[in-house]
């Protein structure tokens, strides 16, 4: 016994060491083990958001396309109700007739229906005008057709010159209403 007592204290120093490398080498592995146990979970959870990431990803694109269906149904929808707004009761043709001829600085010479369609729930109508103006009462005229609750567009337009500054205007308009 006396001969490990004599290495112990010569060699106290190592042994000392040699007890600290084991210490150390021991709390090294559980404290790899703490923490493989805290972050294998955080992996995991990682993993979770990831994939969560990706599904969320996918469902904004396919909002951001719904969305843009949704702008153009939109505006499709308001250019009909602009339509529907546009579009008004012609086949009451005395009232058609006296909001379009309601112009005081043109003097209306005949008005003349010249052609009348059925197209499904609308009807379409042509009527052609003799007027006595201006240039500057028929660029009104246009302006005040345009204004009008009715869709109007001027298919025929046609001038000759009378004794003064006013014209004779020939003027073939097409209408849609219901």
């Amino acid at each position: 016994m006396a001969g490990i007592k004599k290495i112990f204290v010569e060699h106290r120093l190592l042994f000392i060491g040699l007890i600290v490398v084991l210490f150390l080498v021991y709390s090294g592995k559980l404290s790899m083990r703490y923490l493989e146990n805290k972050i294998n979970p955080a992996k995991a959870e990682l993993e979770k958001l990831n994939a969560e990431k990706i599904n969320l990803v996918k469902e904004i694109d396919l909002i951001k396309g719904k969305e843009s269906l949704l702008k153009e149904q939109e505006k499709k929808l308001t250019e009909y109700f602009i339509l529907k707004s546009r579009v008004g009761n012609i086949s009451n043709s005395s009232r058609f007739f006296k909001d379009i001829t309601n112009f005081k600085k043109m003097v209306f010479n005949s008005l003349k229906p010249t052609k009348k369609e059925q197209i499904s729930q609308y009807l379409k109508m042509e009527i052609t005008l003799n007027i006595t103006g201006s240039y500057e009462d028929l660029e009104k005229y246009i302006k005040y057709l345009d204004e009008l609750p009715y869709i109007i567009s001027v298919k025929k337009l046609d001038f000759s010159k009378t004794n003064g500054k006013n014209i004779n205007i020939t003027m073939v308009i097409d209408t849609v209403g219901i």
